[in-house]
Parts: structure tokens; C-alpha cells; sequence
């Protein structure tokens, strides 16, 4: 009789094996960063990582895809704006492939017309991220400390 070997947890891979088999299944969630601006990716990856989870990115939608073929991410976020492909035509993609269709996208966009909102949800997206620097920089420029020097 096969002696099992208990899991064993390194990281955030879980380890089980046994004589006959040996299962590896990550519990980190996979994120894919899609956006044609480095500053964003940089920003978006560094909080991901920080909080734990994989993050692949892509410069476009074309990219994209491409990735997702390799590997499915758990979810996608993507800016609305980008070159070859966009945002609402990369969701388009991602919901009219069964493989893919049940994958969430987030798409992240400085519009905040209602239209833009319709045609996000018209192309299956599942959420919208709001980049709004502007009232980021007024609430932080606005809680600085009084007395505290320019540099």
C-alpha cells in the first residue's frame, strides 16, 4: 500500500502527492492587465502584487488574447483606449468565446459619459474602474499637512 504524503503549503502553491500522482493548484487568483500605458500597468501591478495576486499584462487587446490563449486569467482588466484592439472589442472577444465568456472584464476608462457606460455594457463588460488623477491629486494635495514644505 502507497504511503500519501500529507500537502505541503509553500507559498501560495499547494503541494499534494502521492505514489501514483502529484497535484499542483495555485490559490492566487490571476489578473490580466490590459492597457497601452506603462505608468498604468506599473501602478496596477505593484497593488496587485502587493495584495498577493498573479498578474500578467498586455499592451492591447490583439496582446490580449494572445496571453489568454497561453493562460486564462480569473479576470481581466483593460483600459477602454488603446491601439489595434480596445477595450469594448477585446470584452466583445472575451464574452463571444465560450472558453472565455464567463471570465470577468473590468474595464477602466476616464470617460464618464453615460454612453460610453451603455457601449461598455452593450460589449458584456462586467464593471467599470473610474481613473480620476485629477480628484486624486486635490484630495491629496488637499490633505497635506500645514506647515509642510515644498520641496
Amino acid at each position: 500500500m502507497a504511503r500519501a504524503i500529507p500537502p505541503a503549503r509553500l507559498g501560495t502553491i499547494v503541494i499534494s502527492t502521492s505514489v501514483s500522482e502529484i497535484i499542483v493548484r495555485s490559490d492566487v487568483a490571476r489578473v490580466l492587465i490590459v492597457d497601452d500605458g506603462p505608468a498604468n500597468v506599473a501602478l496596477l501591478r505593484r497593488l496587485l502584487v502587493r495584495d498577493g495576486y498573479s498578474v500578467a499584462t498586455a499592451c492591447d487587446g490583439v496582446e490580449a488574447m494572445q496571453r489568454m490563449e497561453e493562460d486564462l486569467p480569473d479576470i481581466v482588466l483593460t483600459d477602454l483606449v488603446m491601439p489595434r484592439c480596445d477595450g469594448l472589442q477585446l470584452c466583445r472577444d472575451i464574452k463571444g468565446n465560450p472558453a472565455t465568456r464567463l471570465i470577468p472584464v473590468v474595464l477602466i476608462t476616464s470617460l464618464r459619459g453615460r454612453e460610453e457606460r451603455l457601449r461598455g455594457i452593450d460589449a458584456g463588460a462586467d464593471d467599470f474602474l473610474l481613473k480620476d488623477l485629477a480628484a486624486q491629486v486635490e484630495r491629496l494635495v488637499a490633505n497635506r499637512r500645514p506647515g509642510q514644505q515644498e520641496p
